[in-house]
């Protein structure tokens, strides 16, 4: 890590607290992409790790970046699933990581009492076990077994720093995020009810969904206990819920404890990133009252003028770059829009320009038009 690596981490802690900056930053948040960038698939990563050292390689080498989001080609191999026989999570014939939602039926609607009054003894005593075959059918050396190699897959990919190597010492680009967090109605919809059942729970028993969350939050916050911040760096809470509730449910049941969750993690020093899907702009009322001059909004679906002229005093807002765009539209096309994001969203600071969306799959970029915005914005968006 040299003056270059600290240059970029400090242009990003800088935009994030509005404070004066050199020039816009550019954080990349491309994933398995960069696998098909390079003429493989995800699952060749998957099975050999030299594939995945070389397309992460040239990820760094071939666009400009200020940071990046971790993970870009790195993924827990998928004998996790087969140890742990179950899950809603699968990889198709590519490698990519597919979540199934309709999956996702561990708790019915008539145990939420039992959730909030012993919400780990619920979890560990009833949901794992509808979860993954393991915890059901396998004798106890067996499932000890199983468990034992599901740590040691878990520690051998989170102490691997092969890939942090490559970005921070090789070419000098910060990994800008040290861990991931869920607020606590993201985990009744993620790990217990899914996305239809919550729906239809919000509408018939708000109460017992709000009662939930507020019983989760010890357990969110568990779930990030081992993480340490770091300057300029980030935690990451993707938001999933928000963008499927009006205003008056948002307020019953989720915005209390993940303004709440959002303020703890501030106070443990993280700068938080909040991951926006789809658009929430019906519910920048509440969302201006984040902590200021912490938060990252990385906004999906979102018209960023209005995100920044409602949020940006104290939000910093990242995004704004359609992979639509990247991919369909002319190499000119694409350069103009940079050019309109970065005049219209990075007066005052407190912008990050990036993709929409994470670059996934095949048809989400072309890569001329990734590396020439990624190019522009850094020479044009120069602070004087």
């Amino acid at each position: 890590m040299n003056k270059e690596y600290f240059q970029r981490l400090n242009r990003i802690d800088l935009a994030v607290k509005h404070k004066p900056v050199d020039c816009v930053p550019i954080i990349g948040d491309v994933v398995e992409w960069a696998y098909y960038y390079r003429g493989y698939k995800p699952i060749d990563g998957l099975n050999d790790k030299q594939v995945a050292t070389d397309v992460f390689d040239h990820l760094c080498s071939d666009f400009y970046w200020d940071g990046m989001v971790p993970g870009s080609v790195r993924r827990l191999s998928p004998r996790i699933y087969t140890l742990l026989k179950g899950g809603h999570y699968h990889y198709n014939e590519d490698g990519l990581l597919i979540m199934s939602p309709d999956q996702i039926r561990y708790m019915t609607d008539e145990e939420y009492p039992e959730l909030i009054e012993h919400p780990y003894e619920f979890i560990v005593g009833k949901v794992f076990d509808r979860k993954f075959e393991l915890f059901r059918d396998e004798s106890a050396n067996r499932k000890q077994e199983r468990l034992n190699e599901v740590v040691r897959i878990y520690c051998d990919f989170f102490n691997d720093e092969t890939f942090l190597n490559i970005a921070q010492n090789k070419y000098h680009i910060p990994v800008t995020t040290v861990g991931l967090a869920s607020s606590p109605a993201d985990i009744i919809l993620n790990q217990l009810r899914g996305l239809r059942n919550i729906i239809k729970d919000i509408k018939c028993k708000p109460e017992l969904v709000a009662q939930a969350a507020e019983a989760l939050m010890p357990y969110a916050m568990d779930r990030v206990a081992a993480i340490k911040p770091e300057d300029g760096k980030n935690i990451i809470i993707p938001t999933h819920l928000p963008a499927f509730l009006n205003p008056a449910d948002f307020e019953k049941v989720y915005w209390p404890t993940f303004k709440r969750y959002v303020e703890n993690l501030v106070d443990c020093g993280f700068t938080v990133m909040c991951n926006f899907e789809k658009n929430v702009e019906h519910l920048y009322e509440y969302l201006q009252d984040l902590p200021a001059h912490a938060i990252i909004g990385f906004f999906e679906g979102d018209d960023l003028l209005r995100t920044k002229k409602i949020l940006g005093k104290n939000m910093c807002i990242m995004g704004g770059m359609p992979i639509e765009y990247l991919h369909y539209r002319s190499k000119e096309e694409c350069l103009d829009y940079a050019k309109f994001l970065v005049d219209e969203l990075a007066d005052g600071g407190g912008y990050i320009f990036s993709t929409n969306r994470p670059v996934m799959y095949p048809d989400d970029a072309n890569a001329d038009n990734l590396k020439a915005v990624n190019e522009f914005v850094h020479c044009y968006g120069v602070y004087h």
